[in-house]
C-alpha cells in the first residue's frame, strides 16, 4: 500500500516510496550468426555473448532489440500493471513523469537506453530525463549491499525475492536468439506464441515487487550522493570524447611493436617460442633453464625480472613484460 512519496521509516532507514517500472526485452546484439555452422556466437571476443559483451548502449540501439514487455508501478493505490507491445502506450506513465515525478527502477541506465533508444526512438514515447530517475541498486551499493536484486534481498532476509531461477529460464527461452534445431529452424521464440510465454510477464511483475521490497528497505541516497549518481549518469549518456584517428596510429605502432617482440622471442629462444601469449609454453621453456614461475601476469613477471637481470630469463621475461601488461592492451 505504499504509495508514491510515502516516507517509510525506522531506525536505521528513511526510504522515499517511488513509482517503478522494469523492462524485459529481445536482442540479438552481442551475438554474431554463423550461416555456415547453423549457429549463434559471442561478438567479438567476449566469451559471454548478448548485453555482456557489447555494453548497454549499445545493446539498447541495436536494430534488433525491442521491448517484450514493461511492468511498472506508479505507487497509487491501483498495484502493479503490465504493458506490451500491441496494447495502447502507457499514458498514466507518461502522464506520471509529464507531471515530474521520478521513476526507480534497480540499474535504472538499463531501463533509460531501452526507454529512450527503443521506445522513443521507434515508437513515439515522450524522451525519458534520466534526472528523473532514481536506482535501487545505487542505494543498495552505497549501504554495502551486494548490487544483484536476488543477492541484496538475500541480505536482507526480504520476503519478497527476485525469481533468480524462473528468470533465467524464461530469458533464455525469449529474450535471446535461439539455435535452429532439424525440426525448427527459428532463431527465436517470442512470449505471445506459447501459454508459457506468460511466465515472462508473470517475472517481470516479480521484478518490480522485488525491487520495491529492497528499495524500501534500503535508505535513500544523501545529496551529495545523489548529485554524485546523477553526474554518473550524466557521463554515461553523454560518452567520452576519443581521438580516434591518433588511437589507431598508436595501435598500429603497438601492433609493429608487438610483431618485433615475438620475432625476438623467437630469435632468442631460437625457435622454442613463437608469441608471449603462450603462457603454459612460456612456463615450461622458463622451468626448463631453472627458472620456476607459478603464474606470468604482470606482477610475477616484474617481481621475478628483479632476480633475472641479464641471460636468456631476463630477456623472455622483458618481452613478456612489454608484449602482456594489462597497459598494452587498452588501445
Amino acid at each position: 500500500m505504499l504509495r508514491h512519496g510515502d516516507i517509510v521509516s525506522t531506525r536505521a532507514v528513511q526510504s522515499t516510496g517511488l513509482a517503478d517500472f522494469d523492462f524485459e526485452s529481445y536482442s540479438e546484439a552481442g551475438y554474431d550468426w554463423l550461416d555456415a555452422e547453423q549457429k549463434w556466437a559471442s561478438t567479438g571476443s567476449k566469451a559471454s555473448p548478448g548485453i555482456a559483451a557489447v555494453g548497454t548502449a549499445v545493446y539498447a540501439a541495436h536494430p534488433s532489440t525491442e521491448v517484450l514487455s514493461l511492468a511498472y508501478d506508479l505507487k497509487d493505490g491501483l498495484g502493479a500493471r503490465l504493458w506490451t507491445p500491441g496494447m495502447e502506450p502507457p499514458k498514466d506513465l507518461f502522464a506520471h513523469l509529464a507531471s515530474g515525478k521520478l521513476l526507480e527502477a534497480h540499474n535504472s541506465f538499463f531501463e533509460f537506453c531501452i526507454w529512450n533508444y527503443v521506445c522513443h526512438a521507434r515508437m513515439g514515447w515522450p524522451v525519458l530525463d534520466y534526472r528523473q530517475l532514481r536506482c535501487s541498486a545505487a542505494k543498495a551499493k552505497a549501504w554495502s549491499l551486494p548490487a544483484a536484486l536476488i543477492k541484496g534481498g538475500e541480505a536482507l532476509r526480504l520476503p519478497v525475492l527476485k525469481d533468480e531461477a524462473g528468470g533465467k529460464r524464461v530469458i533464455q527461452r525469449y529474450c535471446i536468439p535461439r539455435k535452429p534445431t532439424a525440426k525448427d529452424n527459428g532463431k527465436r521464440i517470442r512470449p505471445e506464441e506459447e501459454f508459457a510465454g506468460l511466465d515472462l510477464y508473470v517475472y517481470n511483475i516479480q521484478d518490480i515487487v522485488a525491487e520495491a521490497a529492497l528499495s524500501q528497505a534500503t535508505p535513500d541516497l544523501s545529496p551529495d550522493e545523489q548529485e554524485m549518481w546523477l553526474i554518473d549518469q550524466r557521463i554515461n549518456i553523454r560518452g567520452v570524447q576519443i581521438d580516434i584517428p591518433t588511437v589507431e596510429v598508436m595501435t598500429r605502432i603497438l601492433d609493429d611493436g608487438l610483431v618485433h617482440n615475438d620475432r625476438s622471442l623467437v630469435a632468442v629462444t631460437s625457435g622454442a617460442l613463437v608469441t608471449a601469449s603462450e603462457v603454459s609454453k612460456m612456463q615450461d621453456f622458463l622451468h626448463s633453464i631453472g627458472v620456476h614461475l607459478d603464474a606470468l601476469d604482470e606482477e610475477a613477471v616484474t617481481e621475478a625480472l628483479k632476480h633475472h637481470t641479464v641471460g636468456l630469463a631476463y630477456e623472455v621475461l622483458r618481452i613478456r613484460q612489454a608484449s602482456a601488461s594489462a597497459g598494452v592492451k587498452k588501445l
